[in-house]
This record gives structure tokens, C-alpha cells and sequence, in this order.
């Protein structure tokens, strides 16, 4: 199989593929400009190898998967997301991130964000996902379940944050103060 003929692929999914590499999803994705769907749950990767892909090649990108990947780091999601402008679905559940990486994001990058999965992130912190909030104007759904957040630091949203907020998941948040 020639990558090239993955030109029209618009949904990979590669859940579930310990094996592949960063360099080894980079050079597929390369090959995959009008995908639109990715999930790479139960994957190795790290991200880091993602700023290979600043010409635009996830550049369609509406829903990425990276749900149970314990190597991906809080680098490795900002190289990652600033490839992805059109991004509106983002599962991050059971991975390792703390948030403190949002500041390198910026608002563009998740700026049509609609959809946030953070759901068993253990290591998630309350500054951490105000940082990742501020960067999501257009967000609709936000999971938390199972997560170690107090929400002591949404205070520090102004009410121009979480407007568009319909759904927001607390399920098991046994550590939520009094607000």
C-alpha cells in the first residue's frame, strides 16, 4: 500500500495501535490531508514530533481522539493542537496532562473547540483547566468525571468564559468546594 493513495481519507482510526511511533503517524498523516477524524486511543505516541506537521496537514481536523494514551505529554498536546484550527472535538480522557501546558496554546488553537473530554485526568489541576477554558470560547461540553479539580480557580473566569456551556460533568469530583 502506497501512502498516496490516502489522499481522500477523511476518518483514520488507529485505536488500540501500541506499535506506532510519532515519526510513524507523522508520515501517514502527511499523506492525509482532508482527514477529519482521527483516534489514536491506546497509542504510544507522545506528540512531540507534531510540529513536523506545521504545513497545514491536519489543517481539516474536526474530532481527534487521544483518550488513553498515558505517553502523551502536556508539549506534545500544544504541538499537536496548533495544527488543528478547525478543531471541535477533543477527548482527552485517562491521559496524564495537567493543563499547565494551555498557556503555549493561545486562543486560536481551540477557538472553535465544542467538545472537551478531561474525564479520569488525574493529573489535571484547577489552574490548568482555567488555562484550557480560556482558550475555548465556543465550548458546549465539558467532562470531568472522575477528576482531582476543586473549582476554587473558575473565579478566575470572567463571565465572557463558558457562555456557549451546555453539558458540564462533574460525575464523582469528590474534591468540589463550596463556591
Amino acid at each position: 500500500l502506497s501512502l498516496g493513495y490516502l489522499h481522500q481519507l477523511e476518518n483514520l482510526s488507529l485505536n488500540g495501535c501500541g506499535n506506532i511511533t510519532d515519526l510513524g503517524l507523522v508520515k501517514i498523516l502527511r499523506c492525509c490531508p482532508e482527514l477529519k477524524v482521527l483516534e489514536l486511543s491506546l497509542s504510544n505516541i507522545t506528540g512531540e514530533l507534531f510540529s513536523e506537521l506545521s504545513l497545514g496537514y491536519l489543517h481539516k481536523l474536526e474530532n481527534l481522539d487521544l483518550s488513553d494514551c498515558s505517553n502523551i505529554t502536556d508539549l506534545g498536546i500544544v504541538k499537536i493542537l496548533s495544527c488543528c484550527p478547525e478543531l471541535k472535538v477533543l477527548n482527552l480522557m485517562n491521559t496524564f496532562i495537567t493543563g499547565e501546558m494551555s498557556s503555549g496554546l493561545g486562543l486560536g488553537y481551540l477557538h472553535k473547540l465544542e467538545n472537551l473530554d478531561l474525564d479520569e485526568c488525574w493529573n489535571i489541576t484547577d489552574l490548568g483547566l482555567v488555562k484550557i477554558l480560556k482558550c475555548c470560547p465556543e465550548l458546549k461540553v465539558l467532562k470531568l468525571e472522575y477528576s482531582i479539580i476543586t473549582g476554587e480557580m473558575f473565579s478566575e473566569l470572567s463571565l465572557g468564559y463558558l457562555h456557549q456551556l451546555e453539558n458540564l460533568d462533574l460525575f464523582d469530583c469528590s474534591n468540589i468546594t463550596d463556591l
